[in-house]
């Protein structure tokens, strides 16, 4: 458990220097990044570029002058919640250019965790989450814009481990995600034969391979290149059926 980012992160430098962790940049499929509006009784759509606001639209904003959203409380660069509790990040900087053109005001939801994030939108605790993946299982209590932003995914082991390069070989692996990531759904659906052990931050599945407790971890390569500026090795593009990416 960490007291605050600044410890946080220099355990990520730590792990680095002393461990060794191994980052390979395989892509499975492109992970986006989307705005995410939960299911109003309207069906109203926020986008990052201009648009024309018919009737309809104009009416729910005069009526929804503050926006509940619930950002991820740590997915640098994206966006985070720094440790003076500002809301920072890529994502943070669209909801400003939203709210200046919409003449509206997001109000930030503080949670714990991701899992946390996604219980609230279940909940319809929050009105929009910023940045999050479309999958068949959010489709279910979410709409989804356009994409803004595309990162692929990395899968994360140590530099004396050998090389992957494709999704089968992490069947006779245990794998660390981040619970609820997008990451965890695809591969417990498409497959199953991979060992799946959900861990509450990129930190701690970065600790457990460090120490041996899993084998990999997967997670996006994004913020995992800012945050610990890890030693990056780029495998082979992976080629997945169609089928596999629908409605992502």
């Amino acid at each position: 458990m960490f007291v605050n980012r600044i410890e946080e992160l220099n355990y990520l430098e730590k792990l680095q220097k002393e461990q060794g962790i191994n980052v390979n940049r395989t892509k499975f499929y492109p992970i986006f990044i989307l705005i995410v509006i939960i299911l109003f009784s309207s069906s109203f759509w926020v986008w990052a570029e201009k648009v024309e606001l018919t009737s309809e639209e104009k009416q729910w904003l005069s009526e929804h002058k503050i926006i509940k959203i619930a950002p991820d409380p740590y997915f640098p660069p994206i966006e985070q919640i720094d440790k003076d509790g500002n809301y920072i990040g890529i994502s943070a900087e669209f909801m400003k250019i939203i709210e200046k053109e919409l003449e509206i005001k997001f109000q930030v939801v503080p949670c714990k965790d991701w899992e946390e994030v996604l219980q609230k939108a279940r909940n319809r605790e929050v009105d929009m989450l910023p940045a999050a993946a479309q999958t068949p299982q959010r489709a279910k209590y979410m709409l989804f814009s356009s994409p803004y932003l595309e990162f692929p995914g990395v899968i994360i082991n140590r530099k004396d481990s050998g090389d992957i390069r494709s999704i089968e070989q992490l069947y006779d692996k245990s794998v660390a995600i981040v619970s609820g990531y997008v990451w965890e759904d695809f591969f417990r659906l498409h497959h199953p034969e991979i060992n799946i052990i959900p861990v509450n931050s990129l930190t701690e599945g970065l600790r457990k391979v460090s120490t041996g407790e899993v084998e990999v971890m997967i997670g996006t390569f994004g913020h995992q290149q800012r945050v610990s500026q890890l030693a990056v090795r780029i495998a082979q593009e992976l080629k997945l059926p169609k089928d596999k990416i629908e409605g992502i």
